[in-house]
């Protein structure tokens, strides 16, 4: 393909502009990482594989090459591949046919199209850069993150890795279901610590995931946390039907919310209460506003679990992927969230009894 140690140097410098676009900090130590990797060699060439066999929507290309000699014979080159290159190309000769990954054949046939033709930039390579850049941020993300969060909140972290596993860390106003300020115009965004914390005790596949408001680079409500936030913890350890199944299910992630100092926070309390009267059960919602400081909020898999201290449980939110407790999934029906929608989750209005049956 061309790509050399030098050619990546040559664009590291425009393509580090573009990463933490979405609220990351974005600081020099994680532009340093970010080079680092981007002009890594070794790295690169692990990641082409994907880059070149990558696609999307919305993009139907294809080139035909046909070359005719003077005694008749005829050989092809044929690609509807997405990626810069159009790689492999799939050629004719002689009766045989061929799979190559010779980006020369891109670049002769760009050279031979006027400028400015379709598919001519994709031919010649323009763009390459970008997606060895897209796939570098997937693969450093988790601690091009972290090298961020320890530099605005490294204080705060150190505190919580005296308890802690820190699983992932992360500085941005991103916004969520049960945290932050949505962007809409007129509207400060808000900055938050986030952390992912785990206990030895803890099942591989749990997690908290705390959100920690920043202000004047201070960091508040940790102290909260590590006095009270165990409490919602042990709703879900001590649950025995969640504990089954989370132990059944190890490759599926579950994170208990936590932010301003509860695990249901006052914003996924407004939102909850939405959803519940479009359901028709205001009932639900005035039971969880009732015990707010004292129930658990728990995202296992995508789905939303309001958790009580007598193991009885609300599904908030609920997609019918996986059998993850002893009723069927496709047990609960619901209706578009009016806030904060996914693609294979409704809302419903659901109770799990203490025993873990789906109450009817």
């Amino acid at each position: 393909l061309g790509i050399t140690q030098e050619w990546l140097a040559a664009h590291v410098g425009e393509e580090i502009k573009y990463t933490g676009t979405l609220g990351e900090v974005n600081d020099e130590r994680q532009r340093e990482y970010f080079h680092r990797s981007f002009t890594d060699l070794k790295l690169v060439q692990k990641l082409l594989p994907g880059i070149v066999e990558s696609g999307w929507t919305d993009d139907y290309p294809w080139v035909h090459i046909s070359v005719v000699f003077s005694d008749g014979a005829t050989w092809t080159a044929e690609s509807d591949k997405q990626p810069p290159f159009m790689l492999p190309w799939v050629c004719k000769a002689e009766g045989k046919t061929t799979r190559t990954y010779n980006a020369n054949i891109s670049r002769a046939a760009a050279a031979l199209l006027p400028a400015g033709a379709t598919n001519q930039d994709r031919l010649a390579g323009v763009g390459m850069e970008r997606l060895i850049r897209q796939a570098v941020e997937a693969t450093i993300k988790t601690e091009w993150q972290r090298i961020g969060a320890e530099g605005r909140a490294g204080d705060a972290l150190g505190q919580l890795r005296k308890r802690y596993e820190i699983r992932r860390s992360e500085v941005s106003d991103h916004h969520g279901l049960a945290y932050g300020a949505e962007w809409k115009e007129g509207t400060t965004r808000e900055t938050y610590l986030q952390a992912d914390l785990s206990l030895a005790s803890f099942p591989k596949n749990f997690a908290v995931a705390t959100t920690f408001p920043i202000r004047d680079r201070r960091v508040e409500g940790l102290d909260t946390f590590l006095s009270s936030g165990g409490k919602y913890e042990s709703l879900v350890l001590t649950n025995p039907w969640l504990m089954t199944s989370l132990r059944a299910h190890v490759d599926l992630g579950a994170w208990l919310h936590f932010g301003r100092g509860s695990s249901l926070s006052e914003k996924a309390m407004r939102i909850l209460a939405a959803d519940m009267h479009e359901l028709g059960r205001d009932d639900l919602a005035e039971q969880v506003a009732e015990h707010r400081e004292e129930v658990a909020l728990l995202n296992y898999y995508g789905n939303e679990l309001v958790l009580f201290r007598d193991h009885h449980a609300i599904v908030w939110r609920w997609g019918r992927d996986r059998e993850l407790f002893k009723w069927p999934a496709s047990s609960l029906r619901g209706k578009r969230c009016t806030d904060y929608n996914t693609l294979n989750v409704v809302c419903v209005a659901a109770i799990i009894r203490p025993d873990g049956s789906l109450q009817k």
